[in-house]
């Protein structure tokens, strides 16, 4: 329902903050809800990379799968 991971929800503040990048440790510090904290655990201990992005936006799906930067990425340290 968004287009990356924001510092709050961006449909209830206009202030949000998009975050670009992000680690998998600071993600969980932070307290973000984009998705499961488990999810989020598990790609990190298995330095598993995830790409954050609207997928009902035309066009996005293909520009990920040809390694374009759409959206956020949260990274292993």
């Amino acid at each position: 329902k968004v287009d990356g991971v924001y510092d709050r929800d961006p449909r209830s503040d206009k202030d949000a903050l998009f975050i670009d990048s992000i680690s998998h440790h600071d993600f969980v510090q932070q307290g973000l809800q984009i998705m499961d904290r488990t999810a989020i655990t598990l790609a990190k201990e298995n330095g598993v990379p995830v790409r954050v992005f609207n997928i009902f936006t035309k066009g996005n799906l293909r520009k990920v799968l040809e390694g374009k930067n759409v959206g956020s990425l949260i990274v292993s340290e």
